[in-house]
């Protein structure tokens, strides 16, 4: 009788943590690159192919999950391609995220993790970044921010408290949502503020890793992500479990296995 219970308890488990890992669905996903080239000049996303081109010399190293990359802060960033995948609607939700460890504080002047629309002097709007922040604004420095700009003095900034120059891995989310733009730093929600809704990313620039306007960022970075969709808290920390558990997630949701093999995570 015990051992029946226990195989019922098992299962129920089981079925419940199952439950919790199928909300996100891989076909929302514009495209997430891993990484794991490991060697090179240019990146691969691994669900549409999307190219990532590297401009000046980002080292590889140890990532996240396998292996990473790690900027300068000058002269190294990524340029991918203007694609209507990276483009989204008004009333479109979608979010952006990547792993990042960095001892460095931001440059004199923000800069983005992930931007489309501001990769120089110009500004093509509407515009969209995942940046790291400087303290002009009144927080302190080395904390993350979702900006997103229809138009001049028609934005919104979610900019949050928490630093992540600590030399630690951290999981960082932006998201959009109707009005609403919000931050997250390893899955815990850290800023909120309105915004605007508009065609966001419907520019001529390329998807820019690492740099906005002039500016870099000073660290190593891993699975930078773009999706269709605006998370919410679970998703997001479902996200932070890698790659290889979200790419093995069948269209509608279904995820395969489980337990599937993955990279091992360093901290």
């Amino acid at each position: 009788m015990k051992l029946i219970l226990v195989a019922c308890l098992s299962v129920f488990t089981l079925g419940v943590l199952i439950n919790t890992v199928t909300s996100l669905d891989k076909a929302d996903i514009a495209a997430i690159w891993t990484l794991q080239e490991g060697k090179g000049d240019e990146i691969t996303d691994s669900v549409n192919g999307v190219k990532g081109t590297f401009n000046g010399n980002p080292k590889w190293t140890d990532g996240k999950y396998g292996s990473g990359l790690q900027f300068n802060g000058s002269t190294d960033w990524v340029v991918t391609e203007d694609l209507e995948i990276f483009e989204f609607k008004a009333g479109d939700g979608f979010t952006l995220a990547l792993w990042f460890r960095t001892k460095e504080l931001p440059p004199e002047g923000e800069s983005a993790f992930i931007g489309k629309g501001y990769a120089d002097t110009t500004q093509l709007l509407p515009w969209y970044l995942l940046m790291y922040t400087d303290g002009k604004f009144p927080v302190t420095k080395g904390t993350v921010a979702m900006e997103v700009r229809k138009e001049p003095g028609n934005q919104g900034f979610a900019i949050g408290p928490t630093e992540v120059n600590d030399g630690q891995w951290h999981h960082i989310t932006g998201v959009v949502e109707g009005n609403e733009a919000r931050t997250y730093v390893d899955g815990v929600l850290d800023a909120t503020v309105e915004c605007p809704e508009a065609d966001y990313g419907t520019n001529d620039d390329p998807v820019i890793f690492m740099r906005q306007y002039d500016v870099g960022i000073i660290g190593a970075a891993d699975e930078f992500t773009i999706i269709r969709k605006a998370l919410n808290e679970a998703e997001i920390r479902e996200l932070m479990r890698g790659a290889d558990a979200i790419l093995s997630i069948q269209p509608g949701g279904k995820l395969s296995t489980m337990w599937g093999d993955l990279k091992n995570p360093k901290t």
